[in-house]
C-alpha cells in the first residue's frame, strides 16, 4: 500500500502528507455535511531557526490548523484539488512555528473554544532496522521499543510510516463508540484509494461508501413496507407513539454555532 501511494505522490509531485491530509479533510466534510473544515496537524519544529538546534535532543513539534475547502459545484478534479492543497501546505510552512494562541489572535473570528477537535499526526520515524539485528559491528543495538501517547483532542488519527502505513484512532469514548470509529477507518481508506485510483474523477463523484454500505442504505433502509392499522390515521398513530415513548427522540437537526456543527434533539413529548 505504501509503495503504491509513494509512486502516486511522486508522479504527481505532491507529498504523502498532502494526500493523507486531503483524504481526512474530505471525510470530515462528508460526515459534517460541510464544504469547509478545519483540523489540527503536527509539524516538525526542527526547521525553525534556533541556534544549535542540531545538537539538542528531544522532539520539536508544533500543532497548527489546516483548512480544507472544496468548490461548491463539485466539478473540480481530484488532481486539481490535491495540487491546491499541496500549494497551501507549502505556503503554510512559513507560519508553522506559530502558536495556537497567536493563530487565534490573527483570525478575524473571535471565539473561546478550540480551533479544532480532531488532529492528524503523521509519524515518520527513521528507524534503522540494522539496530534490531544485533550487528556486532555496531556499538549499540535495540532489543525492543514502545511508545505511549496521549492527546486532549476528541479524536486523534495517528498515521505511522515505517515499512507500511498504519493508522490508529485515539478517541474520547464518551463521544464515539467503536462502530463509528471502525466506519471512520473504512471510509478514510476508501477515500485514499479512490483518489489514487481515479485522480481524474470530478470531486463530486468521489465515493466514500463501500458497495455493501450503499446497498444497505439504498435497499435495506428504504425497505419500509409494513402493516399498520387501517382504521387509524397518521395523527392517531403519532399520538399513540407519544403516549408509549414520550421521552424518546423523534427528530434530529444540525445546529451550526461557532464554526462547529452540533445536533439538537426533539422528543415525541416536545413535538406533541
Amino acid at each position: 500500500m505504501r509503495e503504491k501511494l509513494e509512486i502516486f505522490t511522486k508522479s504527481h509531485k505532491i507529498t504523502l502528507a498532502c494526500l493523507l491530509y486531503s483524504a481526512w479533510g474530505i471525510l470530515l466534510q462528508g460526515y459534517n455535511h460541510s464544504e469547509d473544515v478545519v483540523f489540527g496537524t503536527t509539524v516538525s519544529g526542527r526547521s525553525t531557526d534556533i541556534k544549535g538546534i542540531e545538537n539538542i535532543v528531544g522532539m520539536f513539534i508544533n500543532t497548527v490548523p489546516l483548512r480544507i475547502r472544496t468548490n461548491s459545484n463539485g466539478h473540480e478534479k481530484i488532481t486539481d484539488f490535491l495540487y491546491r492543497v499541496n500549494k497551501e501546505l507549502r505556503e503554510r510552512e512559513e507560519y508553522e512555528s506559530s502558536s495556537l494562541v497567536e493563530i487565534k489572535g490573527y483570525g478575524e473570528v473571535v471565539f473561546e473554544g478550540e480551533l479544532f477537535d480532531t488532529i492528524v499526526v503523521i509519524e515518520n520515524y527513521p528507524l534503522d532496522n540494522s539496530l534490531f539485528e544485533g550487528n556486532g559491528n555496531l556499538p549499540l543495538s535495540i532489543k525492543s521499543y514502545s511508545m505511549f501517547e496521549t492527546t486532549h483532542y476528541d479524536l486523534t488519527v495517528g498515521i505511522t510510516l515505517i515499512e507500511d502505513i498504519e493508522v490508529e484512532f485515539t478517541y474520547n469514548v464518551d463521544l464515539f463508540d467503536e462502530t463509528i470509529i471502525k466506519a471512520l477507518s473504512r471510509h478514510f481508506m476508501k477515500i485514499v484509494a479512490e483518489m489514487v485510483d481515479n485522480p481524474g474523477k470530478e470531486f463530486a463523484a468521489l465515493e466514500m461508501l463501500s458497495e455493501a454500505e450503499k446497498n444497505k442504505i439504498l435497499l435495506e433502509f428504504n425497505d419500509t413496507a409494513t402493516d399498520y392499522p387501517k382504521e387509524k390515521n397518521l395523527h392517531g398513530l403519532f399520538a399513540q407513539q407519544v403516549e408509549r415513548t414520550p421521552d424518546n427522540i423523534a427528530a434530529v437537526a444540525p445546529l451550526e454555532m461557532e464554526y462547529r456543527t452540533y445536533r439538537t434533539y426533539i422528543t415525541y413529548g416536545e413535538l406533541k
